[in-house]
C-alpha cells in the first residue's frame, strides 16, 4: 500500500466534504453542550458547573426575542443547537473548499478523513466527560447529565475507548502479517460506530431546556437528531478511502481562483450568523456620566413564600438615597440620607466591571421558593434593567453572580443593613 494512495484528493467528493464537516461541527458543539449542560449541588440547589450554559441561554433569548415568541417556548433553544451547527459546518466545508486551490499540500486525505469522521464525537464525549465527572449530579427535574456510579475509568465508554485501543494494536499486529480485506475492515469500524452510537445518543438526549427545567419527557431534540451525521460521515469516509485504495493514486483537481474567492466570500454568513448568537451585546459605560444628576439607580428585593426581606433602594447622581422598607424589614416605610460622590463614583465602576449594560437577565438561572433582586440603572439617559433569582446564581465565575454580588455591593456601599436588619424580631 502507497502513501500516495492514501493521500489521493481525487475520490474526495463535496458529499464526503458536506458530511465531514458536518461530523466535526457535531462533535464540537456536542462536546461543549455536555460541558454547558453540567450540573452540581452548591448548598441547596443545582447550578451549572461553568459559564458556558448562560451562553447558550443568551444565544437561545435572542432566537426568541428576534422571532417575538415567548421564553417559554423552545424554538429558541432548538435553534440554538441548529443554526450554530449549520454555521461551524458551512465554515469547515468552506475551508475544505479552499484548501483544495493550493497544490503543494493535502488538508484531507481518504485515510485522515475517514478516521477524523471515526474518532471525532467519541473523542469529544471523553473529553468532555472526563473535565466534568466530578461536577455530575443526580436532578430529576433539572437538565442535568446522570453518570453511572465509580470513577470516570469505570465508565462503561471509556472502557470501551480503552478496549479499542488494544484491538487496533492487536489489529496492527496482525496486518504485518498477512494482508485484511477491506470488507473486513469496514466491518471492525462500523462495528465502532455500532458501540459509540448508544453511549453518545443517551448523553445527547439527556440535554434538556436551556432556560427552565424540563421533564425528562422533552429531550433537547436537536442533538438527538443531528447525532445521525455521524455513521453516515463514517460510511462515507469509509467508502471515498475504498475507492481510493482500490483506483490508486490519481491526478488532484484543484478548485479554481474565481470559486477560492466564492468560499472566502460566502463564509461571512456564517461568521455573521455565529457572532449575532454568541459575541455580547454592545456595552455602555457608565463610569464616566456626561451629567452626574442624570444618574438613578434603583435596588428592589422582591418576597418569597417565607420570611424574605423586601425593600428597595433608589441612589441620585446628586448622592441622596431613598430606602423603602416593604416587608420582614427591621424598619418600614421611608427613610432618606445621603452618601459621598466617591462612593457613587465606586458604584458606577462595579456597573462596568460586571459589564451590566450587556447583560441578558433573561439568560439566568431560576429556581422556584426563591427572592429575585432587581437592579435599573439610568444614565445620560440610557436605561438599563437586569433581575435575578437572588440565591440561585449560576456559575461562580458568570455574570448571574458577578450580579448578584453587584447588589450586595450596592447595599453594602450605601449602608442599607441598619434599615434591614431586624433585632430581634421584624415588625408587622
Amino acid at each position: 500500500m502507497q502513501d500516495g494512495k492514501l493521500g489521493n484528493q481525487n475520490h474526495r467528493s463535496p458529499g464526503h466534504e458536506v458530511l465531514f464537516a458536518a461530523n466535526i461541527a457535531y462533535a464540537f458543539l456536542y462536546g461543549l453542550s455536555i460541558y454547558g449542560f453540567t450540573y452540581r449541588i452548591e448548598g441547596e440547589y443545582p447550578v451549572p458547573a461553568s459559564g458556558l450554559k448562560y451562553l447558550l441561554s443568551r444565544s437561545a433569548v435572542r432566537i426568541d426575542s428576534f422571532l417575538h415568541l415567548s421564553l417559554d417556548s423552545r424554538v429558541g433553544d432548538e435553534l440554538t443547537f441548529s443554526v450554530s451547527f449549520l454555521s461551524i459546518a458551512v465554515l469547515l466545508f468552506l475551508l475544505l473548499r479552499v484548501s483544495s486551490a493550493s497544490s503543494q499540500h493535502v488538508v484531507l486525505s481518504p485515510l485522515s478523513g475517514a478516521m477524523t469522521s471515526l474518532l471525532a464525537v467519541p473523542l469529544c464525549w471523553l473529553c468532555a466527560a472526563k473535565a466534568t465527572w466530578s461536577w455530575l449530579v443526580t436532578w430529576t427535574s433539572w437538565p442535568v447529565l446522570p453518570r453511572s456510579s465509580g470513577s470516570f475509568w469505570q465508565n462503561p465508554p471509556t472502557i470501551l475507548a480503552v478496549a479499542e485501543v488494544v484491538a487496533v494494536g492487536i489489529f496492527c499486529w496482525f496486518a504485518r502479517k498477512r494482508a485484511f480485506s477491506l470488507w473486513t475492515i469496514w466491518l471492525v469500524l462500523m462495528g465502532h460506530c455500532a458501540c459509540w452510537i448508544a453511549p453518545i445518543w443517551i448523553r445527547a438526549n439527556a440535554l434538556r431546556y436551556l432556560r427552565v427545567p424540563a421533564p425528562p419527557a422533552f429531550p433537547f431534540v436537536s442533538s438527538s437528531i443531528l447525532l445521525a451525521v455521524f455513521p453516515l460521515s463514517s460510511v462515507v469516509s469509509l467508502q471515498c478511502l475504498r475507492q481510493s485504495l482500490s483506483q490508486g493514486s490519481q491526478p488532484r483537481q484543484l478548485v479554481s481562483s474565481a470559486n477560492r474567492t466564492f468560499s472566502l466570500a460566502w463564509s461571512i454568513v456564517p461568521l455573521a450568523l455565529l457572532a449575532s448568537l454568541w459575541l455580547p451585546s454592545p456595552g455602555h459605560s457608565v463610569a464616566q456620566p456626561k451629567d452626574i444628576q442624570s444618574v438613578v439607580i434603583k435596588l428592589t428585593r422582591s418576597e418569597c413564600f417565607g420570611v424574605c426581606p423586601a425593600y428597595t433602594i433608589t441612589i441620585h447622581g446628586s448622592g441622596l438615597v431613598n430606602y423603602t422598607g416593604i416587608r420582614n424589614v427591621g424598619t418600614l416605610g421611608e427613610r432618606t440620607w445621603s452618601i459621598q460622590s466617591s462612593t457613587l463614583s465606586m458604584l458606577l465602576e462595579h456597573f462596568d466591571r460586571v459589564h451590566f449594560y450587556s447583560i441578558e437577565g433573561r439568560a439566568f438561572e431560576k429556581c422556584g421558593d426563591t427572592p429575585r433582586v432587581l437592579i435599573s440603572v439610568s444614565v445620560d439617559g440610557a436605561e438599563k434593567s437586569v433581575s435575578s433569582d437572588a440565591f440561585c446564581v449560576g456559575a461562580k465565575s458568570g455574570p448571574q453572580a458577578a450580579f448578584v454580588k453587584l447588589a450586595q455591593e450596592i447595599e453594602v456601599a450605601v449602608g442599607s443593613d441598619r434599615w434591614v436588619r431586624c433585632a430581634p424580631r421584624c415588625p408587622r
